[in-house]
């Protein structure tokens, strides 16, 4: 199937990483379903898309908005966006719409409170959580755990490496195609199993961007004197990405390029031996 021709499910895709996954994939030419629990959101959020389209000289997008369970339904690859808090409640309700199906799972592993801490499931990974959930008839593929949301919601050019994992082959293959279009290369990284590196590796990347996020609040309040300056202030601030922002950053300094490679290639390079 040409990419042009597939029609994309963005389950969860009315927050921030669904959104601006959505807003690629759409400008790249795919058919966009916007899913999200709540069904009018999902049909504001596509009709917004579509006037940014119009409004940026994009053409007319392809994009409307339903319910998780419809957009599963409609779309030919569905891809799954939404917090690890909300993972298990949402696979369980687009499995029956998902068989048979292309699922791609971009969840990292990020529990409350500590969100920025390397905290991988008693499952193994949620890509592995994924394809138990759904089962054997749901080709489940694990990809783009280190692009940033706030890289898709930008005009920048992403040029970035991501580690594709899942058991079907060819299912690696589709969606490293789909990638492809938005200017993300995807390496095929063997089964699923694998798919606990790269969710290490991205929530190792937001641990350190909250660490960063951390000393710059501090130094903030050492120029102030520790006086009126607070704490969520201090996060709103001209000079502070604030924690997307700084995620963005350490992501896309450490994984594209020629340093991607390496990562691949280097520190992961066994995982090739499935390719």
């Amino acid at each position: 199937m040409e990419t042009s021709a597939v029609t994309v499910g963005i389950i969860g895709g009315t927050g921030d990483l669904g959104a601006g996954l959505a807003r690629r994939l759409a400008r790249a030419g795919c058919k966009v379903i916007i899913g999200s629990r709540n069904e009018s959101q999902a049909q504001v959020a596509g009709e917004a898309l579509k006037a940014l389209g119009e409004s940026s000289g994009w053409g007319t997008l392809q994009v409307s908005g339903a319910s998780n369970p419809d957009a599963a339904t409609a779309a030919d690859v569905v891809f799954v966006t939404v917090p690890f808090s909300a993972h298990s409640a949402t696979l369980d309700s687009i499995k029956e719409a998902v068989q048979g199906k292309v699922v791609v799972d971009v969840t990292v592993p990020l529990v409350p409170p500590k969100v920025a801490r390397v905290q991988l499931p008693e499952g193994g990974s949620a890509g592995q959580m994924a394809q138990a959930a759904l089962g054997d008839n749901v080709r489940v593929v694990s990809a783009m755990q280190n692009v940033a949301a706030a890289h898709l919601n930008s005009d920048d050019t992403i040029d970035c490496d991501v580690l594709v994992t899942g058991n079907n082959k060819e299912a690696r293959q589709q969606v490293i195609d789909i990638l492809q279009t938005i200017e993300v290369r995807g390496f095929h990284a063997g089964m699923i199993n694998n798919a606990a590196a790269a969710e290490a590796e991205a929530a190792e990347a937001a641990e350190k961007a909250a660490d960063e996020q951390e000393r710059a609040f501090k130094k903030a309040r050492r120029y102030d004197g520790g006086g009126t300056m607070s704490r969520s202030t201090s996060r709103r601030s001209p000079q502070s990405d604030g924690f997307g922002g700084s995620l963005a950053k350490v992501v896309m300094k450490e994984l594209k390029g020629t340093t991607g490679r390496r990562i691949v290639r280097g520190i992961l390079g066994s995982l090739f031996k499935g390719r």
